[in-house]
């Protein structure tokens, strides 16, 4: 029998990266269609596959004697230098231009998401940082829950994450918080991370099969489809009485938020990403190892490997072009922009990468052998 084993470098998986920074470039640049309306699942998936590759690692290196060394100055190297350069670089930019900077603070502590929830305002240039910071806070307090349990009591905290986040957000919405607290807390946004973590407990507590792999990735996907279709149903009918098409328009803007139940598509998403992490990265077919060569062409390749600076660079690429067109009255095509915006963030995003990102990843041999699953 074929059984999964866990892995340092798993094919497909910067393909499942370059899709969710596509999907998230073309909901920001308002592209119609699934882009304008669904692309936000994108950062769904970047969670799911944060939860799978974190929790592996961690596992991996359990026994190891600088557990929590290794992999905080790992996760240093690899995320702090470009994220301050970023951050740093537009606090300069609106203290230049004279604009309140009392909550940089926020930003350079990673806790952005409580302050947008908190106060319902951001920085306009750095308004895509709030998963970042979920991210970050995962960081902090997951590894110690990895260190400090068994393997069989850390699947069942994850479990118990993926049914009582939701009903947090149940609380916040049926409240009166603002949909920042459902969306851009890690206390509301958990749950997703922890079904990616299930991905890996399961390859490291027992002898999982290629075939069971294959049967739950569908499990997964099915159920996440019929789950997202019902919920879009219900949503289109609660906000403009059209179903699921009402409920697909709705996410856009994040208005099936303001439905008591809508959250709920995050979960619902999150069980479609593990599904298809399942598929892709354990090829359980042979439609998912052709996906997953696919996956390891050299262009998808690259661009899930430049894809954090991606993210970091785009969205404030994205809103100073749409300044500059306006200040000199570019009557551009919205596709037309959108390339422009597309180019500039490839450009920067790729010389970050080879010129300064590569810098600090190299230094990781200092600390241990080189992992490329991080």
């Amino acid at each position: 029998m074929d059984y999964v084993k866990p892995q340092r470098y798993y094919e497909g998986l910067n393909g499942l990266r370059a899709i969710s920074i596509i999907l998230v470039l073309i909901f920001h640049g308002k592209i119609e269609f699934i882009g304008k309306y669904l692309g936000w699942v994108g950062v769904d998936l970047f969670f799911v596959i944060s939860g799978f590759l974190i929790t592996g690692i961690l596992l991996n290196s359990k026994r190891d004697s600088r557990y929590f060394q290794k992999f905080y100055i790992r996760r240093v190297l690899r995320i702090f230098p470009i994220y301050y350069l970023v951050v740093i670089g537009v606090c300069l930019f609106y203290l230049m231009l004279e604009k309140e900077g009392a909550g940089f603070i926020y930003y350079l502590t990673y806790l952005q998401n409580f302050f947008v929830a908190i106060t319902n305002s951001g920085y306009g240039l750095l308004g895509h940082t709030w998963s970042l910071a979920v991210e970050e806070q995962f960081y902090l307090f997951w590894p110690f829950v990895v260190y400090l349990t068994s393997i069989r009591n850390l699947k069942k905290i994850s479990f118990i994450l993926i049914a009582f986040v939701p009903l947090i957000r149940f609380y916040f919405s049926l409240n009166g918080y603002h949909i920042f607290y459902q969306n851009s807390l890690i206390i509301s946004r958990a749950d997703t991370m922890a079904i990616g973590s299930i991905i890996a407990i399961l390859i490291h507590s027992e002898n999982i099969t290629i075939s069971r792999m294959r049967l739950l990735s569908y499990l997964l996907i099915s159920s996440g489809l019929v789950c997202s279709l019902l919920l879009l149903h219900f949503i289109g009918n609660n906000i403009s009485g059209n179903g699921i098409i009402g409920g697909w328009i709705s996410c856009k803007g994040g208005l099936f938020l303001e439905v008591p139940y809508g959250h709920l598509l995050f979960t619902a998403i999150g069980f479609i990403s593990a599904g298809l992490i399942m598929k892709v990265v354990f090829k359980t077919s042979k439609i998912s190892s052709f996906v997953s060569s696919v996956f390891e062409n050299k262009i998808i390749n690259y661009i899930g490997t430049i894809s954090y600076g991606l993210y970091l660079f785009h969205w404030p690429i994205f809103l100073i072009v749409d300044q500059i067109a306006i200040k000199f009255h570019f009557d551009l095509n919205i596709h037309l922009i959108f390339l422009v915006k597309l180019l500039l963030s490839f450009i920067v995003s790729s010389i970050s990468w080879h010129y300064f990102e590569s810098w600090f990843i190299s230094k990781k041999n200092l600390i241990a052998k080189y992992d490329s699953s991080i």
